[in-house]
């Protein structure tokens, strides 16, 4: 079997980055620009994503829905680096949704399987979300039992 290599030696990213970069790389010809308009895209999604998440749980007052829409860091992700933080974290914001409407069922096989898969594929960092919803998970059947 042959390795990926680039200029600086094998490739140490994930998998799904190398499927993603793949597929922007095919999409836009490699240029730039094209990229950077997909990106931006992509982060109008997950800001609306995020937006979404913070009004239906009533936890962050108003003026700071307006901090999080002024964040260097995530514009930076997603329009200026291009890192592919940007992928795995709207997939796995978008698994937030059935878990607002207590869809607790769809909301883990989401997270666990196909939707969970994907972003881990892209960035480990999403296995950090994994505590916090087992812990919230405990309190569910807590309330219900």
């Amino acid at each position: 079997m042959d390795l990926l290599k680039g200029a600086t030696g094998p490739l140490v990213y994930p998998v799904g980055f190398l499927y993603v970069y793949s597929a922007i790389q095919y999409v836009t010809g490699g240029q730039v620009y094209p990229a950077q308009i997909l990106f931006g895209f992509l982060y109008i999604v997950n800001l609306g994503i995020k937006l979404f998440v913070y009004v239906n749980t009533d936890v962050v007052p108003w003026w700071g829905l307006t901090l999080l829409c002024l964040s260097k860091m995530l514009h930076s992700n997603f329009v200026l680096r291009l890192f592919n933080d940007c992928f795995a974290m709207t997939l796995l914001h978008a698994s937030l949704i059935p878990l607002l409407y207590q869809k607790w069922h769809l909301g883990l096989i989401i997270f666990s399987s196909a939707f969970f898969s994907a972003p881990v594929s892209l960035k480990m960092n999403v296995l950090l979300f994994a505590p916090s919803l087992f812990l919230l998970m405990l309190k569910v059947m807590d309330i219900k039992g």
